[in-house]
């Protein structure tokens, strides 16, 4: 080939190359163009979307490097696309009502009895969320975004102080009885009316003038609680009067008159500075009648059963649970004194039988029989329960006569008649056995020595009266324990000590 021809087919080939690479360059021109324009509008958005919301949250700062740009509807698309459940198109749906409910036109909270309620059942809460600072019925939803909106009401009732009324029935009762409760008897006489001042049990009762509610819940605790001793002895003179902190008459306006409360003059009018025993008769619970030793005639007999009997009213009036008889006899002209008082025929049995009371004790002090020498004490045990109950039924039937509710159910069951007949006349015979055992403990424990001395001062013609001096025995002369314990039977029990 020539040299011309190559010549003219290289230049051929050049111009061919040159002519594709000028046309792939306008192609890839116009492409670029294209995406560019795409770019450029999708950008204007972009900036015209954070102008828009720069006017709208009044934001003046230039800086964009925290705004998050949101997809385009064809990044949703394919395999790997972004999922659909991850954003909510649109505004926001608003939360739908719940039906309210008209609490008058539905059924009262049940009342479910609570243990610190004071003994009676407490009402729920109408709406269980009050009680949890929440507005009733509502959504969670709406709790979280919203907040949770706090019950003044129940922030004023945390921040408030608690008080004595607050506390249950059972912690104030407690308190009661560590301020009023004495750990020893307190001494009383005239009727059961006035205190000893020489031997005052310390008793501060200033909490009974707080509040009226105070006042009678404390009563119960102050009569109830202590043990009310009666000492048989002489009127005493004006230096034993009431001691100041003890004039529980000057309280009496606090207490409330029940329905059909006696109001005679003659029964509610007392003297001031002693206690009114017509009208707190019924809240002694625990009461002692001690007899010293040298009191033993049918006076100080009669006196005995005259306390005894102020006790002795309609059953239900008054509830004594426990009576105690405190002596100390001695041996004298040949036989034991403070025996003859249990008769079953005496002034004091009929007393006893009239007054409603559980448990009878017989105190028996050892001092004057053996010296020391021995068991310090004895004591005799009655069950009266039964007999208190029969009393209540006796009373019942005559006021029931025409009431169905006082009715007796049992009144038509023989086997039931047979055994309370039963159990009252087996009441009756412990009191007529009740002088033997007083003389058989009295003989079992007194000294040979006790004996001689004596014989030896009634052959002289010396023995001993009313009017010698006293000695008097303590409380704790009659103390004892479970030691060396007899029984009788069921009803009636011995103890030693």
């Amino acid at each position: 080939m020539s040299a011309s021809a190559l010549k003219a087919k290289a230049s051929s080939h050049g111009s061919s190359h040159s002519k594709g690479r000028s046309s792939s360059s306008r192609v890839g021109k116009r492409k670029s163009s294209n995406a560019g324009d795409a770019q450029s509008t999708k950008r204007r958005k972009t900036l015209a979307m954070r102008s828009k919301a720069k006017a709208n949250n009044g934001d003046d700062d230039d800086d964009d490097d925290g705004f998050i740009e949101l997809p385009l509807l064809k990044d949703f698309e394919g395999p790997y696309g972004i999922p659909r459940d991850q954003y909510l198109w649109g505004p926001l749906l608003a939360v739908p009502k719940e039906e309210s409910i008209d609490d008058d036109a539905t059924a009262p909270p049940p009342c479910v009895p609570v243990p610190c309620s004071n003994g009676g059942p407490q009402k729920r809460p109408v709406h269980a969320a009050r009680a949890l600072d929440l507005p009733p019925r509502v959504n969670v939803a709406v709790v979280a975004r919203a907040g949770i909106k706090i019950n003044k009401k129940a922030a004023e009732r945390k921040n408030k102080k608690l008080s004595l009324m607050d506390m249950p029935l059972e912690i104030r009762e407690e308190i009661y009885r560590n301020i009023l409760v004495s750990h020893k008897p307190i001494p009383v006489y005239d009727g059961w009316k006035r205190v000893y001042q020489r031997e005052k049990p310390g008793l501060d009762i200033s909490i009974l003038l707080v509040k009226k509610r105070i006042y009678a819940e404390a009563l119960r605790i102050l009569y109830g609680g202590n043990t009310f001793l009666y000492r048989l002895r002489d009127a005493p003179g004006q230096s034993y009067q009431m001691v100041g902190a003890l004039q529980l008459a000057h309280l009496d306006d606090y207490v409330p008159g029940g329905e059909g409360e006696d109001t005679d003059d003659s029964i509610t009018a007392h003297e001031p500075g002693t206690i009114n025993i017509a009208k707190f008769a019924g809240l002694f619970r625990h009461l002692s009648i001690q007899a010293d030793h040298n009191r033993h005639s049918a006076e100080t007999q009669q006196f005995m059963a005259d306390a005894i009997k102020v006790f002795a009213t309609k059953p239900g009036e008054t509830n004594i649970q426990t009576l105690s008889i405190m002596i100390s006899p001695r041996y004298m002209n040949g036989d034991y004194t403070f025996v003859n008082f249990f008769k079953a025929d005496s002034n004091l049995i009929e007393a006893l039988k009239g007054v409603c009371c559980e448990m009878l004790h017989i105190k028996i002090s050892n001092k004057y029989l053996n010296e020391g020498n021995g068991h310090r004490s004895t004591e005799i045990t009655m069950a009266l329960h039964h007999l208190r109950f029969v009393k209540y039924l006796a009373q019942q039937r005559l006021e029931g006569k025409n009431d169905i509710r006082k009715a007796d159910p049992w009144k038509d069951d023989w086997l039931m008649k047979k055994f309370r007949r039963n159990k009252f006349n087996k009441i009756n015979e412990l009191f007529g056995k009740l002088e033997d055992q007083v003389f058989g403990a009295c003989r079992r424990h007194v000294q040979q020595h006790v004996v001689n001395q004596s014989d030896q001062r009634d052959a002289l013609g010396g023995g001993a009266d009313d009017d010698e001096e006293e000695n008097n025995i303590e409380w704790d002369e009659f103390g004892f324990d479970s030691d060396n314990v007899e029984s009788d039977d069921d009803d009636g029990s011995e103890y030693e000590n």
